[in-house]
């Protein structure tokens, strides 16, 4: 007899799909025949659309030809001409009205256009008035149609997710005291953004090519800006492109400079239409160490387009001189290249370790050493104010000066540089992302960020197999970005493009354990219930125990 049970409530979350699903099947064993009637003004908000099944490539097409337009539009605004501004105007109301929705739609292009945010956002033509209205109100547009979908999941109330929530919490409380607090206001809202944002990125992933995938988008945002750099160094002139040691320091401090008797000395380094070279170090971590994710699910065509990609992110990379993400990424491939290779692995690297080292001498003209050896004793300088920072810490180590406000320390009268980019409040770098935190929120919240982030990888490496891909992303993606976190403050709390990069993986590793941890306990629960009641006394008793 066919019997039809109908369920007048829809499910409230992602995972409520799939149980529905898994019911089905149980009950059509026994010969019951379910539907399930979804209610759309239940299962869909305002806050979050429901995702389309079938994509349209059309409008994510348009979506990536606004895009670029508008920052080819903007990157010509040498000289800030109001016909350009106008028609940047309109290039950005396409993007808000066509690639808004389709973002918002399928979220797994959501990362795509965070990374080309983050990354226009770093470009050297914004003013600070306009780069804090892009900022701030392209986060806003596009985190808050998904924020509903990450909190209805419950992903919150669990794992490393509920660790973010508390540590964040603590953030909050150090606003009281902060030594700009509308900066970690802002900081903190943008963090929370993101992280709500990239839970609900993550959520729809179930497959195995679904981590791939992602990576893949992201390289689409990236590879636009690398593009851009590349034609930039092209036909852009040099004043624009690269950068003078001297353009660091006001004729103020030059003058003060030269009556002490000092000189600022260095080289002119390619910055391209960013902000400083050092970003253009960051991109080639977030172009080389996604493309070498990616390459073995890809084709023909996408290899020979990510080997482009990698050599265009190395070339603007060594024209930069960004040294410190060079070795990163070399520490990465090489742990990776042991891993899944062996002893062919080291072979490899001997072979890589000596084109490597001819590039090196063909680059520096013959003088490697004092090529390589420059300012290596003081990190170019850093080691000068870690000294001091980590004077702070011990001043206040368990409440830190304020969330993302480490900067501020430096406009202390004891600190001992007077000129440089140590005057610009918040906005200074430490140069270390560690030290960044701990000046921050404190040494013991620091340590619970640091658990937070290292825990899934832990999880991952002690399982047998990889069925996400997820070692290879922590040793080509992770670990490098965690290296030049000691040289630069580039992961913050995902909030830069490096960092959002590192959110990514870190959401899908976390994502990984608790689906993991999940279906363990289901395991257990089905076959404790065929085990007979005296063998489950005592398997409970045991688990008490």
């Amino acid at each position: 007899m066919a019997q039809r049970l109908l369920h007048s409530k829809a499910p409230q979350c992602a995972e409520a799909d799939g149980n529905a699903t898994t019911a089905s099947a149980r009950f059509n064993r026994l010969g019951i025949r379910i539907v399930v009637v979804k209610m759309p003004g239940l299962y869909a908000t305002v806050f979050s659309p429901p995702p389309r099944e079938r994509a349209t490539s059309y409008a994510g097409r348009l979506m990536i030809a606004a895009a670029l337009a508008v920052i080819l539009l903007f990157s010509l605004q040498v000289d800030e001409t109001k016909m350009l501004l106008a028609i940047g105007g309109v290039g950005a109301l396409l993007v808000i009205v066509y690639g808004l929705p389709f973002v918002t739609r399928h979220r797994d292009w959501l990362i795509c256009a965070f990374v080309l945010v983050l990354l226009i956002n770093g470009m050297s033509f914004l003013d600070p008035t306009a780069r804090v209205f892009f900022h701030y109100g392209a986060l806003v547009l596009l985190c808050f149609p998904v924020i509903g979908t990450a909190v209805c999941s419950g992903i919150f109330r669990s794992g490393g997710f509920r660790l973010f929530t508390i540590y964040f919490l603590w953030a909050a409380f150090t606003i009281t005291y902060s030594l700009a607090p509308e900066y970690s206001l802002a900081r903190l809202t943008e963090a929370l953004l993101i992280l709500a944002a990239l839970a609900a990125i993550v959520l729809d992933v179930r497959e195995a090519n679904g981590p791939t995938r992602l990576l893949s988008h992201l390289l689409v945002g990236a590879g636009i800006v690398l593009v851009l750099n590349a034609v930039g160094a092209l036909i852009l002139p040099h004043s624009i492109t690269w950068q003078s040691p001297f353009e660091s320091y006001t004729p103020d401090q030059l003058e003060r400079m030269q009556k002490l008797g000092l000189s600022p000395d260095g080289l002119d380094r390619f910055r391209g239409l960013l902000g400083g070279p050092n970003d253009l170090g960051g991109l080639m971590l977030i172009v080389v160490g996604p493309a070498l994710v990616c390459w073995r699910s890809a084709s023909r065509r996408q290899r020979a387009l990510l080997v482009a990609m990698i050599g265009g992110a190395v070339s603007l990379a060594a024209l930069a001189d960004s040294r410190s993400p060079f070795l990163a990424l070399a520490i990465g491939v090489a742990l990776y290249s042991v891993w899944r290779w062996r002893a062919r692995g080291v072979l490899v690297l001997a072979t890589a370790a000596a084109v490597l080292g001819a590039a090196l001498i063909i680059y520096s003209h013959g003088n490697l050493a004092e090529y390589m050896g420059r300012d290596v004793g003081t990190l170019t300088g850093r080691t000068d104010i870690w000294n001091f920072v980590v004077q702070q810490i011990k001043d206040r180590p368990i409440l830190g000066y304020g969330y993302a406000v480490s900067g501020a320390i430096f406009q202390s009268s004891y600190f001992p540089i007077w000129w440089g980019p140590w005057d610009l409040g918040p906005h200074s770098s430490l140069h270390n992302g560690y030290l960044d935190h701990a000046v921050g929120v404190g040494i013991p919240a620091t340590l619970l960020w640091l658990f937070i982030i290292l825990e899934p990888w832990v999880f991952v490496f002690r399982q047998p197999g990889d069925a996400w891909n997820l070692k290879a992303m922590f040793l080509l993606i992770v670990i490098p970005i965690l290296i030049n976190n000691f040289s630069e403050a580039l992961l913050g709390d995902f909030t830069e493009s490096v960092g959002i990069l590192f959110g990514l993986v870190w959401a899908l590793g976390e994502r990984y354990r608790l689906l993991a941890l999940q279906r363990a306990d289901t395991v257990r629960a089905e076959t404790l219930e065929r085990l007979p009641g005296p063998l489950i006394a005592l398997a409970e008793a045991g688990q008490v125990r």
